[in-house]
């Protein structure tokens, strides 16, 4: 099996550490699914590292996030990044506003 049929989730071709990948997988549902994106805007991580919240990791990231611009930050036991795929789109609360990935960039939703 490979990974070309998911976006975010991993898949495993053996099974001999299939409860991390499971565990791991059941851990992007829940950031990705039940919650929202906090900030487009930060291109370092916020002080607290809030494991609550999403951010996209602006331009010119720093620290933690440097290279990793555009990718979806979240706080799991040190910073953990997702690589956003053309057509995601999520709700960003900080702009009040949708915006999608076009597969360089986000752009708000009008």
């Amino acid at each position: 099996m490979d990974n070309k049929f998911s976006i975010f989730l991993k898949l495993s071709q053996n099974q001999s550490q299939k409860e991390i990948i499971i565990n791991e997988n059941f851990v992007l549902l829940d950031k990705l699914f039940n919650k929202y994106i906090k900030s487009i805007k930060l291109s370092s991580p916020p002080p607290e590292e809030v494991q609550l919240y999403l951010y996209i990791v602006g331009q010119d990231a720093k620290n933690e996030w440097s290279g990793k611009e555009n990718k979806i930050a979240y706080y799991r036991d040190g910073w953990q990044f997702i690589k956003p795929e053309a057509g995601i789109f999520f709700y960003i609360y900080e702009e009040k506003a949708f915006y999608g990935f076009n597969g360089n960039n986000w752009e708000k939703f009008t």
